[in-house]
């Protein structure tokens, strides 16, 4: 009989025992795995954060309007950057009946109050984890998950507004952006309280359905225009990418600030000094570094990364020893038919390819149980360490809800290594004796 024959009937025999290192075997899988898989997901923030920080600038128009993405293809071919992000700023309304929005104290005053107090500030990114409100720590994700640049229809909304009309992850959120159509200006040289108020007119687009995936909390840098989209409370972010509210594909386009990345980290120089050759009216336009307001995130992230590197090494320390030890046990209760084996001249070494070989089978539904359970630890892991650092909220968004098949592999072969080491260990301190002294014991 083969040995993997042998194997798998002392399975089948032995259904408790095989059971209980089945169990064993699942939750060190299962704890590697979400190791593994959080070391990862930091490694890959951080990586990002650096793209930001380090290489990053940032272009826009200085009266702060919008421009046609198309107008930088040829400074994107001469300086071979990488778009990161994009930003259009607008306000928006919510329908009547559907919902509320705070009104703060202004410090300007409009004659039409009433209407630009029920203002949303809509911020439409292709990565909100990026922005530098979230880098910075000004805003925080406090539950679902950051927007990405592949989704669309998709809104995160501040945490207050959420409690104040009562929205929770997966609503769905209708908005109706509000165009201002003309301003006329107050009179230059008089005192702000002599003023008469400013006269602004708007008017409202078609409504957009936006399906609430992430909630933020903090504050942000407001300016006061008199409008309720100046508070943080009021504010929301939303996939670049939208569908719907009848805008034409060249509006689509257009956007009021680019974030670039690129591979020489020298290259913010160069760009300041020759953009002016690859933009038409390029005295209209500024580019400024991405401020480097994520030293802090980063350092905290540097420290998750350490402290699950150290679980990760201590997670394989404790299988090993754990698998060690309960198979020096095992093979005590086996030693008539380790006698049996030696005495028809089957020696150590096939012995231990035996007891591997049963590892091994039992290590195969340990893989299905890991990819099961691995996500839900992952965000248990997940939200013991944020609540240990501050990361700006920056995180969550990364640990996903779907298994990863080459993070699962390596799990899996750190596993392997950890069978075959506790299998030499164990079955080496038991077999080191003669064969004579363990048949002498079989009685």
């Amino acid at each position: 009989m083969q040995i993997w024959q042998q194997a798998a009937l002392y399975i089948w025999r032995r259904k408790q025992q095989s059971c209980m290192w089945l169990a064993v075997l699942s939750i060190a899988l299962a704890a590697i795995y979400t190791c593994l898989t959080v070391n990862r997901t930091i490694g890959e923030m951080l990586r990002q954060i650096e793209q930001v920080t380090e290489a990053s600038a940032s272009l826009s128009r200085k009266d702060g309007r919008r421009f046609s993405e198309a107008t930088l293809n040829e400074l994107r071919r001469n300086f071979n950057l990488e778009l990161i992000n994009r930003l259009a700023v607008s306000q928006a309304m919510l329908p009547t009946g559907a919902g509320k929005v705070f009104a703060g104290k202004q410090t300007v005053q409009l004659d039409n109050q009433a209407e630009v107090n029920k203002l949303l500030g809509v911020y439409a990114v292709d990565d909100s984890s990026r922005r530098s409100e979230f880098l910075s720590g000004r805003f925080k994700l406090t539950a679902g998950r950051h927007l990405q640049s592949r989704d669309r229809n998709e809104i995160m909304v501040h945490e207050s507004l959420a409690q104040l009309n009562g929205w929770k992850l997966g609503d769905t959120i209708s908005l109706s952006e509000w165009k201002l159509k003309n301003t006329v200006s107050n009179s230059a040289g008089k005192a702000e309280t002599d003023l008469p108020p400013a006269k602004v007119q708007g008017e409202v687009q078609a409504a957009v359905k936006y399906r609430l995936v992430g909630i933020f909390a903090g504050v942000k840098e407001e300016h006061f225009q008199g409008f309720s989209s100046d508070l943080s409370e009021n504010t929301v972010f939303t996939s670049y990418n939208t569908d719907g509210g009848g805008e034409s594909a060249e509006s689509a386009r257009a956007v009021k600030q680019v974030d670039f990345w690129s591979k020489d980290k020298n290259f913010l120089r160069q760009l300041q000094g020759n953009y002016a050759n690859y933009l038409e009216d390029a005295a209209a336009y500024q580019v400024l570094p991405v401020i480097k307001q994520a030293n802090d995130t980063q350092d905290s992230f540097r420290t998750l990364q350490t402290l699950v590197r150290l679980l990760t090494l201590g997670v394989i320390i404790a299988a090993l020893s754990v698998s060690a030890l309960i198979l020096l046990v095992c093979l005590r209760n086996r030693i008539r038919e380790i006698g049996i084996l030696l005495a028809v001249g089957r020696d150590g070494k096939g012995i231990i390819r035996q007891l591997i070989t049963e590892q091994l089978y039992l290590s195969l539904p340990a893989i299905l149980l890991a990819a099961v359970s691995g996500p839900w630890l992952q965000k248990q892991l997940a939200a013991g360490l944020l609540s240990r650092a501050d990361t700006g909220g920056a995180w969550t968004f990364a640990v996903g809800s779907w298994p990863e098949p080459m993070t699962l592999l390596a799990s899996y072969s750190l596993l392997v290594g950890i069978i075959i080491s506790a299998v030499i260990i164990g079955a080496g301190i038991f077999l080191r004796r003669k064969p004579r002294e363990i048949l002498a014991k079989m009685s």
